[in-house]
């Protein structure tokens, strides 16, 4: 008895060693908001699914309209809180930003829209005060850490002006809560496999004849 429980104590310490050190984004079903669906990703640590930063590259969205849009959607503009949570999920590790962005959005080398060849992501939060200016949060492929900037552009700028700048600014955007139970990574899969095998070799050893 002592033998399976020490095996489920030490299987369940690994599994949450294995599942933290995973954490990472995965790419998450559609969602439909008001007549158009938007493509999103979900973030492994909370739950949380995210609309992926380039479904606001366009010539239209300002942050008043993507506000209005958002109301009552079950989706809201990520606070720097949000942010703060996701970041610690994928945070700025140069090798790691390309399969990250084919996720999240940004702009990254193949990406049919302008200035492919930027290597940023980034998008405009919630900060609290857009009547000072909105702000957003970034990151190039060589940073090592998030950037945040304050009180840029005006809520009724669009996003996507015509100045090279800014023509790939999109919009963090985060569910108000959980929509799906996130996916188990393979590595924690392959752990909770190893300690079920760590538990049924323990019960094999207890019947054993002395």
């Amino acid at each position: 008895m002592r033998r399976l429980t020490c095996g489920l104590c030490l299987s369940i310490a690994l599994l949450s060693a294995v599942r933290e050190a995973d954490a990472a984004i995965i790419n998450s079903a559609n969602v439909t908001i008001g007549a158009t669906s938007y493509r999103t990703f979900q973030d492994t640590t909370t739950g949380l699914t995210w609309l992926d930063l380039d479904n606001f590259w366009d010539s239209t969205t300002t942050y008043n309209s993507l506000v209005a849009l958002l109301s009552g959607s079950g989706f809201h503009l990520a606070t720097l809180s949000d942010l703060t949570t996701l970041q610690a999920s994928i945070p700025a590790i140069p090798a790691n930003f390309a399969s990250e962005t084919l996720i999240a959005g940004g702009n990254y080398v193949g990406n049919p829209h302008p200035g492919a060849d930027r290597h940023l992501m980034w998008g405009i939060y919630e900060d609290g005060s857009p009547g000072n200016g909105v702000s957003w949060s970034w990151k190039f492929n060589s940073d090592l850490a998030w950037n945040f900037t304050s009180d840029i552009i005006a809520a009724t700028s669009t996003l996507r002006s015509g100045q090279s700048s800014n023509q790939d600014l999109g919009a963090w955007v985060v569910s108000d809560g959980v929509l799906q139970a996130p996916v188990p990574e393979p590595a924690t899969l392959t752990m909770f496999g190893l300690g079920a095998l760590g538990f049924a070799g323990a019960a094999l050893r207890r019947r054993r004849p002395a």
